[in-house]
């Protein structure tokens, strides 16, 4: 059975992001319990899990978006050329 949560350590390694990056993205609830971490007891005194692979689809995701807004801005954007430079 593949191992479905992983400590902050693994899954900071796995993701090339630091573990205060993961803890700031749980505070700030852009990673959700359930999905991207659990208390593997089911506590909240329980040590945290980590699912890499729903990070990974959440990084692309956001990555996505993030162009997305990136674009449309800069279509926005005037040009010397709509000035008549």
């Amino acid at each position: 059975m593949k191992k479905i949560w992983s400590t902050v350590g693994e899954t900071a390694e796995a993701l090339a992001v630091s573990e205060s990056l993961l803890w700031r993205l749980k505070k700030e609830g852009e990673l959700k319990a359930g999905i991207h971490w659990v208390y593997v007891s089911g506590r909240r005194t329980a040590p945290v899990g980590w699912n890499i692979d729903e990070i990974v689809k959440w990084q692309i995701e956001t990555s996505q978006k993030v162009e997305k807004k990136f674009q449309e801005d800069c279509r926005k954007l005037e040009t010397y050329a709509e000035m008549g430079a």
